[in-house]
Formats: C-alpha cells, sequence, structure tokens
C-alpha cells in the first residue's frame, strides 16, 4: 500500500491547521495557498487567499503579500507581493515598491528590484533588470533594463526607454528612447523604434522616430539621436540623425529616408529621400522630395522653398523658391527652376526647360539650353526669352524678349524684340525688332526692324505713291526683300 499523499486532506484533516513537509513546505487548505522554500511567506495573514510561493525566502515578508498572488524564484516579491501579480525569477519583484503593483506579471532575474521608483498596477515587466526604475500604470516592458517609468508606455529592448519618465510613449529596439539624462525634458506620445533611436532627452511629445544607427557609414548617429520636435516624423537610417544638440529639430516636420536631415531640420518643413535636406538644416516650411535635394551644399536651404528632384537645390535655395528636376536650382529668392539642370538664380527669375537659365533679376527663360558645355548664354535683368536652344551661347541684355527655337544664338541686345526660329541668330545689336518666319537664320539690325517674309507687290509707278493727307506722316516704310529690312523713307 502506498502512503498518502503529503497534501492529503485525510492525511491532515484539519483545515485550519498550517502544516509542514520537511520544514519548507506548508500547504493551507482552507485559504488554497501553496507555500514552498525556507522564510517563504512568513507571516501570511490568514485572510490571504490563492496564493503560490515557491523558493527561499519568496513572499518572505508575507504580512505584505496580497490575495491570488504568485512568486517563483529566489527571494522571489520578498517584500511584498500585489493582488493577482505574478513574480517569476531571482530577486523577481523584489523592489521597495513593488509590492504595490497590482494585477501584474513580473518575470525576470531582478526585474522590479529597484531601490525607489513607483510601481504601478497592470503592468508587464520581462526580463533581466527589467524595470528597475519604476513602471507606470498599464505599461508594457520588455527586455534587459528595459524601463517604463511613465503610464501606459510600451517599451521592448536592451536599454528602451531607460531614462524617460515619458507617458503613452512606445519604445522598441536596443537604447530605444533610452535618453541621457533623466528624462524629465523628455515628451509624451512619442515614438521610438529601432537600434538606438532617439537617444536623448528632448525627444517632443507626439513625434515618431523610426530608423537605426548607421555603422561606419559616415553617419553614426541613430536616427532622432539627439531628439525631434513636437509632432515632427524621422523614418530611415540616421534620418534626423544630428550630431549635435544645437542644431534644429523643428516641430510639425517630416523627415523619411537614409541620412535625411541628418543635421536637424525646422517648424513646419518636409523632407523625403535619402540624404535629402542633409548639409545645411533645411529652414522653416521647405518641402525636399529626392535623392540629396536640398542638401545644401555651399548655402542652406531658406524657409518655405520647394525642391523636388534628384539633388535639386544642392547649392541652397531662395526664399520661397520652387526648384523641380534632376540637379534644378533655384537660387534667388521667389525665383522657379523647372526641368533637368535648370538654373534661376536670380530674384523672381523664372527658367522652365532641360539647362534653362535665369541668372539675374526678373529674367524668364523658357526652352531647353543646354549645350553639354559650361558657358551659357545669361539672361540680363527681365529679360524674357522662349523656346528650345534660345540664346544659346551668347547674353540676352536687359529688357529683351526672345522668343522662337535656336533665336538670337549669338545673343540680344538690350530692349530687342526677336520672335520666330532663327530670328536674330547671327549678331547681337540694341533697340532691334526681328520677326522671323522664313525658317532660316535673319539677322536683326541696330535700333531697326527686320521682318520676313513679306509679299511684295508690284506698282506702276512712283506716282501712285502718295503721301498720306493726314498730318504728322512725313515718311514712307520702305522694305528690302533681300535683307528684310523695313525702313522709314523721308516723302520728297
Amino acid at each position: 500500500m502506498s502512503a498518502p499523499h503529503p497534501f492529503s486532506e485525510n492525511q491532515y484533516p484539519k483545515p485550519n491547521r498550517k502544516l509542514n513537509f520537511l520544514n519548507d513546505v506548508q500547504y493551507q487548505s482552507s485559504a488554497g495557498n501553496l507555500i514552498i522554500g525556507e522564510q517563504a511567506g512568513v507571516g501570511l495573514p490568514s485572510t490571504v487567499t490563492g496564493v503560490i510561493l515557491l523558493g527561499k525566502e519568496a513572499g518572505e515578508a508575507g504580512a505584505d503579500v496580497k490575495l491570488e498572488s504568485i512568486a517563483i524564484g529566489l527571494e522571489a516579491a520578498s517584500l511584498g507581493l500585489g493582488d493577482s501579480t505574478i513574480a517569476i525569477g531571482r530577486s523577481a519583484g523584489h523592489g521597495v515598491n513593488a509590492k504595490n503593483a497590482d494585477h501584474s506579471v513580473i518575470i525576470g532575474d531582478r526585474a522590479c528590484t529597484g531601490l525607489s521608483g513607483t510601481y504601478n498596477d497592470d503592468c508587464v515587466v520581462i526580463g533581466t533588470n527589467s524595470g528597475i526604475s519604476g513602471t507606470g500604470a498599464s505599461s508594457i516592458c520588455i527586455g534587459d533594463t528595459a524601463s517604463a517609468k511613465g503610464d501606459r508606455n510600451i517599451s521592448v529592448g536592451k536599454n528602451a526607454n531607460l531614462n524617460s519618465a515619458s507617458t503613452q510613449s512606445i519604445c522598441i529596439g536596443e537604447n530605444a528612447g533610452r535618453g541621457t539624462t533623466t528624462g524629465t525634458l523628455q515628451g509624451n506620445d512619442f515614438m521610438c523604434i529601432g537600434n538606438e533611436v532617439g537617444q536623448a532627452a528632448n525627444i517632443q511629445s507626439k513625434s515618431i522616430s523610426i530608423g537605426s544607427k548607421e555603422i561606419n557609414s559616415g553617419f553614426n548617429n541613430a536616427t532622432s539621436d539627439e531628439g525631434i520636435g513636437y509632432g515632427s516624423i524621422a523614418i530611415g537610417t540616421s534620418a534626423n540623425g544630428v550630431a549635435s544638440s544645437s542644431v534644429k529639430r523643428g516641430d510639425l516636420s517630416v523627415m523619411i529616408g537614409g541620412a535625411c536631415c541628418y543635421n536637424g531640420i525646422a517648424t513646419n518643413s518636409v523632407a523625403v529621400g535619402a540624404l535629402a535636406g542633409t548639409t545645411n538644416p533645411p529652414a522653416e516650411g521647405t518641402v525636399s522630395i529626392g535623392f540629396n535635394a536640398g542638401s545644401g551644399t555651399s548655402a542652406s536651404v531658406k524657409s518655405k522653398s520647394v525642391q523636388i528632384g534628384d539633388s535639386s537645390n544642392i547649392a541652397g535655395s531662395g526664399t520661397q523658391s520652387l526648384a523641380v528636376g534632376y540637379n534644378s536650382n533655384s537660387g534667388g529668392d521667389y525665383s522657379q527652376a523647372v526641368g533637368v539642370n535648370a538654373v534661376a538664380t536670380g530674384i523672381s527669375a523664372i527658367a522652365i526647360g532641360a539647362g534653362s537659365r535665369a541668372v539675374a533679376t526678373g529674367a524668364i527663360g523658357i526652352g531647353g539650353r543646354y549645350n553639354g558645355g559650361a558657358t551659357y548664354g545669361e539672361l540680363g535683368t527681365k529679360a524674357i526669352v522662349i523656346g528650345d536652344g534660345t540664346a544659346l551661347n551668347a547674353a540676352v541684355e536687359e529688357n529683351a524678349v526672345v522668343i522662337g527655337a535656336s533665336a538670337a544664338l549669338s545673343g540680344a541686345g538690350e530692349d530687342n524684340v526677336i520672335i520666330g526660329a532663327f530670328a536674330n541668330s547671327a549678331n547681337a545689336t540694341d533697340q532691334a525688332i526681328c520677326i522671323n518666319a522664313s525658317g532660316a537664320n535673319l539677322a536683326a539690325v541696330a535700333s531697326g526692324l527686320v521682318i520676313k517674309p513679306i509679299v511684295v507687290g508690284a506698282v506702276s509707278s512712283v506716282a501712285t505713291i502718295k503721301k498720306p493727307s493726314d498730318s504728322g506722316f512725313t515718311s514712307y516704310l520702305a522694305y528690302n526683300p533681300t535683307t528684310g529690312e523695313i525702313r522709314s523713307v523721308l516723302h520728297s
């Protein structure tokens, strides 16, 4: 006949008697408690029910062990345990105030063992040394030395959110949201996801940082390594990974792309693309979209400018300017450059088309003008050039108007009006008007009018041509069909 089970009611029929087995086992049938281990549950009140304490000194401060709690491990919850709380692991829940955390789960070697700090209800803490700084209400903390001191936080990863006192934040990744100080400056409702993302005390509220630290690539800081502005978003390896706390971290900005805005960004700005806005911090209200867009190698990208395209405005931008296209540049204030290699560096200048240029104040260049070389025909102040290949090799002086493909190939003088393909392709003169529809080259005449073609009709005699009767008319127009020149001829 086998021996009765040591916890059998038949073996120990007195329901309210505390019984010992080998000096280490205690069973309270009436309370439903199970206690195994030397000094485990010492002084547990008779009113406490449903408790399981397993391990030497587990729940040793029995007077502070509450209903339906579980402690498993050497010194687990030795200072007490909250209602319906589970502590598993060596010294798990051993913190001075950990006993105050009801309805919580604590798992890991020395988890929740802080000598100070507050431990609140409804928490999940898993990992070696996790939660050592305390836990906020309804927080989740998973990982070696991970922390979630604020309420309703989620921290996953080694040292995640370690020094922050934020609330409703999400930190996922090794050292994510760790902070460099006590974290008192860190905001709330932020998100840091990625290896070493957001290691700063100035992570502002409602911001999002997603990325990681890039090693040995020239951009060794993690995303938002020195902080991020209120309501801002940084996504990508080293995005907003500024190297100094002194640079701009604007509020309500968006940064998406590897090393995007590596040196920070101003308020209300957008940068999308690898290396976008990298060299200098884009100014307030800017939009930089494309690889290396708005990187500002020689000047900063100024306020409310827009640069779209690979390497657009890499030389900086003007205030409220627009650059669209590969290597486009709107360096002048209020300027617009649209097209591959388009350049509008004059104030209020407009350049539209591949290789188009408008470098003077108020200049307008529309049409492709790229000749594959380093020399261009520049536009003077308030000059207007429209057409493919117009003024390709020579300057167009101020106030001139040139319209037509390959017009003014040799430039245009001041106050010129040049209209038509190949018009004034041979010489640049001042105050000239040249209108060409012949399909061939037509040279302008200084201070003259040249038009081709004009229908030439015969007259019977000079006498047919009569002086106008209107007062003030003293001459006639004469036309040279060879040159296309029209001149005023005095009446005899």
